[in-house]
């Protein structure tokens, strides 16, 4: 099977991609910065898009089988903290979402042998927020307020490749748990540091589902011929946000006592903090009437499932620090020449030194594929110097337990350095075009002058 996935660089898009071309589906995502996509296994294929139109890429959709719709800028921002719903912010989480739909019915139209399903992203906001004691079905009616209306718009954006025989499914999906990213890991933080409890009253729904049944739902919407339409992709035991958080302080094994209270939420990120304050109790109810069984139905097991895969991680990326160390230490080819070629494009780039050990090309190939910093390329030896300081790295083997863990725990020793100096590097580099702009267009003048 051929698919083509828009927005297969995030975290639910990575993970179908990886999954499909672990299973031999050629796989193409599309990707508005190609160069900067990371963590998708070397058999996935990126191309480049503006995510508004067909132009370009458009030719790509003429024989594929189906194609994936998840582009679209994220809800709460791509920091740790939300970001807040600023009017610019809000046109441009609708935008993003119908541009790239239109994009996709263009690029439909114009092939000449079309896909046989489009799977759309949307979200179990489109339902409006509702009390624990209101079940949230497909057959339930929309809501009324401004994500609502943005999942309207969003789920409309492709509906017009119905009317070319493209079978359309519609994925109103709820919080997909990762500790990496997401809610989830917005949630952990104040409960590893012994603070966590329920956001608000801890009344409101919380919708959630594991990143595994995530991408099991959609490939078994993708497999179903007769699936078409809305499916909630939320599992079939929701939780209120205090019986989530009492069962993910079980899991961390840490206290569920401080709530975090309704009003300082909304204060701090305004409208954005309906969000998390407020919810659905979403059930899956046509899926699991089409036949989908959940792997992971209770957010115990889920958490569990996600805490013992972050452990595995975390003990993959100590043993190569470990070894970059040791190699460096002992005076090994690894430096400032080799380095900076740790950024998820390896054996891409002609510069890269051909005399590397085997043991070397390993440990590179690890650090590669957990990708631990999305850092330009040319800061990313830098890093990795600051890193051999004694303090840090005794702090990375005692704590280390996530990226979002280590960043915050080195951020006064590394991060924040590293983010300043690129910071003013790309300043000085914006003013120098500037500059070189200014002068052509002096020169410009005094030769029309002449």
């Amino acid at each position: 099977m051929r698919v083509l996935i828009g927005g297969g660089s995030g975290m639910i898009g990575g993970a179908l991609a990886n999954s499909l071309a672990a299973d031999d589906h050629e796989v193409i995502v599309l990707s508005r910065s190609p160069a900067l996509v990371r963590g998708l296994v070397p058999r996935v294929r990126i191309e480049g898009w503006d995510a508004r139109t067909a132009a370009g890429w458009g030719p790509l959709v003429n024989g594929a089988d189906a194609i994936v719709n998840l582009a679209g800028a994220s809800i709460a921002g791509e920091g740790f903290l939300p970001a807040r719903w600023t009017e610019a912010r809000k046109r441009l989480i609708r935008n993003s979402r119908v541009n790239a739909g239109a994009a996709f019915c263009e690029a439909i139209e114009q092939a000449d042998k079309r896909p046989s399903v489009l799977l759309q992203a949307s979200a179990v906001g489109f339902y409006g927020t509702h009390r624990a004691d209101v079940d949230i079905t497909e057959e339930s009616p929309p809501g009324s307020d401004w994500l609502a209306q943005v999942c309207r718009d969003w789920e409309a954006s492709t509906l017009a490749v119905e009317a070319l025989g493209v079978r359309r499914a519609l994925l109103r999906t709820g919080i997909v748990l990762s500790f990496e990213s997401g809610a989830l890991q917005r949630m952990a933080l104040p409960f590893r540091m012994y603070a966590g409890g329920p956001l608000g009253n801890g009344r409101q729904p919380f919708p959630w589902i594991h990143p595994a049944d995530q991408v099991g739902a959609m490939r078994f919407l993708l497999r179903d011929s007769g699936a078409a339409g809305a499916f909630n992709l939320c599992a079939p035991a929701p939780l209120t946000n205090g019986q989530f958080s009492r069962v993910l302080g079980a899991a961390l094994r840490r206290p569920s006592l401080l709530p975090v209270p309704g009003f300082l939420f909304r204060a701090m990120f305004g409208e954005v903090a309906t969000v998390v304050l407020e919810g659905q109790w979403a059930l899956p109810q046509r899926l699991q009437a089409s036949g989908y069984q959940f792997r992971f139905a209770q957010a115990g097991d889920a958490l569990a499932d996600l805490l013992r895969a972050q452990a595995e991680n975390a003990s993959e990326f100590r043993a190569a620090l470990a070894d970059l160390f040791r190699t460096m230490e002992s005076g090994g080819r690894y430096g400032a020449q080799t380095i900076p070629w740790i950024n998820g494009d390896l054996f891409d780039d002609d510069d890269v030194p051909d005399d590397l050990t085997t043991a070397e090309i390993l440990t590179l190939q690890k650090l590669d594929a957990l990708n631990w910093a999305d850092v330009e390329p040319a800061i990313f030896g830098t890093l990795f110097e600051r890193v051999l300081d004694p303090g840090v790295r005794a702090a990375l083997g005692a704590h280390y337990t996530s990226r979002a863990d280590i960043e915050t725990l080195v951020e006064p020793v590394l991060m924040a350095p590293l983010r300043r100096e690129w910071e003013a590097a790309r300043e000085a580099a914006t003013e120098a075009r500037y500059q070189a702009q200014q002068r052509g267009a002096t020169e410009e003048t005094q030769l029309e002058r002449i």
